[in-house]
């Protein structure tokens, strides 16, 4: 083999490896660290009970008990987040609607409408912050929020399908993909879940779930919410499985402004020079000449 393609060789195997190293970056960490504004969370928050702990759940009552404000942060770091999937996205499509809604988990479950907020470009890319008006509940709603791209205007998100970041990447950004070109379908970038009942809201503290903790969930809305046990272990089931493929950040509820707050994470070059990474890739990354 010529020294010119031994360098040919030496390059395609430094690009690969380059590749392999943004796609891995793709999947959500447990956490990562918060925006200035907000709080770190203690690992037991004191006056938490067991159950509470052991389910990953957290409770808290609603700065005002007819509405869920929302607060969506945009955190920069050193590798590819959801806003730079969301912006790849967005540049193959004709239009380009953009929701943040609440709705039911599971389409099925009714008497509670979906609550919808259209989110304008520089909203997204900056961060904003919207209250959602509530209907009056006589019991418990099992709810998520959710974060989609609506270029069918049916005006919700829970009839979408996760966002699978690592296939978005690949897509656009692997040579020869035979999709690369092709309009990008209607997809949730962003779910959570999310538990209304009487002035109070439930929301999981961390992504990485284990079925344990899924058990203890069950047990402890049934004790907090006034909803069916069945349609509780439903709601958990959807949420194990989207959380698998989407893998969104946790919601946060001591940002101090908000009821909860939604972070979105993006590449930011800036962020590499200061070594702020997400916490699944090494703290130095070795470098290529």
């Amino acid at each position: 083999m010529t020294s010119r393609n031994l360098l040919l060789v030496f390059i395609a195997l430094i690009v690969a490896a380059l590749v392999s190293m943004l796609l891995r970056t793709c999947s959500r960490p447990v956490q990562v660290s918060k925006p200035p504004g907000v709080s770190e969370r203690l690992s037991q928050p004191s006056g938490k009970s067991e159950l509470e702990r052991e389910s990953g759940l957290k409770t808290v009552r609603l700065k005002n008990a007819g509405e869920v404000s929302v607060e969506v942060t945009v955190k920069k770091w050193c590798g590819p987040g959801d806003l730079d999937a969301i912006k790849l996205d967005l540049e193959h499509s004709d239009d380009k609607t953009i929701l943040l809604t609440l709705e039911p988990v599971n389409l099925s479950e009714g008497g509670f409408s979906p609550l919808v907020k259209k989110v304008e470009p520089g909203e997204l890319f900056s961060g904003f912050n919207h209250k959602f008006s509530l209907p009056r509940l006589d019991s418990g709603v099992l709810l998520g929020i959710f974060l989609c791209k609506d270029s069918a205007h049916k005006n919700r998100c829970a009839d979408k399908p996760g966002a699978d970041f690592n296939e978005i990447f690949s897509r656009y950004m692997a040579k020869g993909h035979p999709r690369a070109n092709a309009k990008a379908d209607d997809k949730s970038y962003f779910y959570q879940f999310l538990a209304l009942q009487k002035g109070s809201v439930t929301i999981f503290e961390k992504t990485d779930i284990s079925r344990l903790a899924y058990r203890k969930a069950g047990r402890y809305l049934s004790d907090r919410v006034s909803v069916p046990p069945e349609a509780i272990q439903k709601a958990l089931d959807t949420t194990e499985a989207r959380n698998k493929v989407v893998r969104s950040l946790a919601l946060d509820t001591e940002g101090g402004r908000s009821d909860v707050s939604l972070v979105l994470p993006i590449y930011d070059q800036g962020a590499c020079q200061r070594k702020e990474y997400p916490l699944d890739v090494p703290a130095e990354i070795p470098k290529t000449r």
